[in-house]
């Protein structure tokens, strides 16, 4: 039997091709033990195949979040939860991610975050993804 872990690595790893695939798995690796450096490598592998999926987008917001991108984090988060509107860790990264910004982000990055249009409803919950 697949622990939960698993099976949402599968689901998101849909639609991959096996390069992009096993990079992603790599770059979350990576992240999990904070070599950044890594992560980076295998994202843009996997973004050089697969720039637009959803766990590619996914991942390199948590990597852009972790240099303090809050900006490119949530606009990547966007266009992740069009594809996968009801995934809860790409809602949990995004709300972490405001979370980051309004603690540590500077003024300056605090409005462009504010700036940003929301892209669609969330089906969840039923309000947009960003409020300004």
């Amino acid at each position: 039997m697949n622990s939960p872990i698993t099976s949402r690595m599968q689901a998101a790893l849909a639609g991959l091709p096996p390069v992009a695939a096993k990079a992603v798995v790599a770059a979350e690796a990576a992240l999990r033990t904070r070599r950044l450096d890594e992560a980076q490598s295998q994202l843009t592998v996997a973004a050089a195949l697969a720039p637009s999926h959803p766990e590619v987008l996914h991942l390199q917001a948590n990597l852009d979040a972790l240099h303090g991108r809050y900006v490119e984090a949530v606009t990547a988060l966007q266009q992740a939860m069009v594809q996968r509107p009801n995934d809860p860790l790409i809602f949990n990264t995004l709300g972490q991610v405001l979370v980051l910004n309004w603690k540590l982000g500077s003024s300056k990055g605090e409005n462009e975050v504010r700036k940003i249009k929301p892209v669609g409803a969330s089906r969840t919950y039923g309000t947009p993804l960003l409020v300004s």
